[in-house]
């Protein structure tokens, strides 16, 4: 795919592969927060404020999350293992940093390319989960900000679950003092 394609053709790719009930107007905020990637260059995007675009019609758009985040599992409402609300802005200026750095093609020795290091870098957005809403479709952006950057096509598909959780378990345990109690933690 191009480097300026129609964005709405990559929304509607990705309404139907993460499953996304968009309206109109939130199809139109969706395409705006495209446009403002495909126009960033290699100058790194304030996440906040691209959140603020993604979600405009949200009430708590470009906020982040104060509370806790709760996902149904079977028939249950259960508390997702995420940071503490009071370490957000620590762990987004880590998030920041590496973002830049994939941005610039700083890429950390223990990494194979750039590809990967956008990946790394989408995924720690995801496990952070900074706010309420919109944090998938959000990382998914900024991976595609890195590797547009860099020459390479935009990603359009989801992230592999499994190496996904192996991910976010090494996150979580690199992270730890940020978080709380973690259910079915021992």
């Amino acid at each position: 795919m191009s480097r300026f394609f129609p964005p709405s053709e990559y929304v509607n790719q990705m309404q139907v592969l993460l499953g996304l009930p968009l309206t109109p107007i939130t199809h139109a905020d969706y395409c705006d927060a495209v446009m403002k990637v495909q126009q960033a260059g290699e100058k790194p995007l304030d996440p906040v404020r691209l959140h603020e675009v993604l979600c405009a019609g949200d009430a708590h758009a470009g906020e982040y999350r104060s509370g806790s985040v709760h996902k149904l599992v079977g028939t249950k409402m259960v508390e997702r293992p995420l940071p503490r609300p009071t370490s957000i802005q620590k762990l987004m200026y880590s998030f920041k940093r590496a973002y830049g750095a994939a941005l610039r093609g700083d890429i950390p020795s223990e990494i194979v390319n750039i590809e990967a290091f956008a990946w790394q870098v989408a995924a720690a957005g995801r496990c952070l989960h900074p706010f309420q809403c919109g944090n998938r479709q959000l990382f998914l952006l900024l991976e595609n900000h890195i590797r547009q950057a860099h020459g390479l096509p935009w990603r359009i598909d989801v992230l592999d679950k499994d190496k996904f959780h192996t991910f976010r378990s090494s996150y979580i345990f690199h992270n730890r003092e940020h978080y709380g109690e973690i259910p079915g933690a021992v």
